[in-house]
């Protein structure tokens, strides 16, 4: 086998990718989490998505998928610590993309920081 595994228009066609904006941290510090310890590996890190990653990010999520619609899923912690107008900043950067899909968005939540404004 020669060249790259996939190249574009070649991946395959659907992916299920659930990123982390805010790393390791996390309100809740569940007793069975995995992840809590991993903060130590990142020292002075500001552990939130930066707003040109994750235009990249969505950028590149869409541009992958060969499909006519694509999730955008978040999770880390609880990923509404990265407050309301990130989500809402993912949600017009995924619209502005003329890539002939459609985004939705989906996010896992133990639902304790919910306002009216993200219910």
């Amino acid at each position: 086998m020669s060249g790259p595994l996939t190249s574009a228009g070649q991946g395959a066609p659907a992916f299920h990718l659930l990123a982390k904006p805010t790393g390791p941290i996390c309100n809740l510090d569940c007793e069975y989490c995995f992840f809590l310890s991993k903060e130590m590996l990142y020292p002075g890190d500001r552990f939130r998505m930066a707003d040109d990653l994750l235009e990249t990010y969505i950028r590149q999520l869409l541009e992958a998928h060969r499909t006519p619609e694509v999730t955008i899923a978040w999770q880390g912690g609880e990923p509404t610590m990265m407050c309301l107008d990130f989500f809402e900043r993912s949600v017009e950067l995924a619209a502005g993309r003329s890539t002939g899909t459609s985004a939705t968005g989906n996010g896992r939540t133990q639902s304790t920081r919910r306002s009216r404004a993200t219910a």
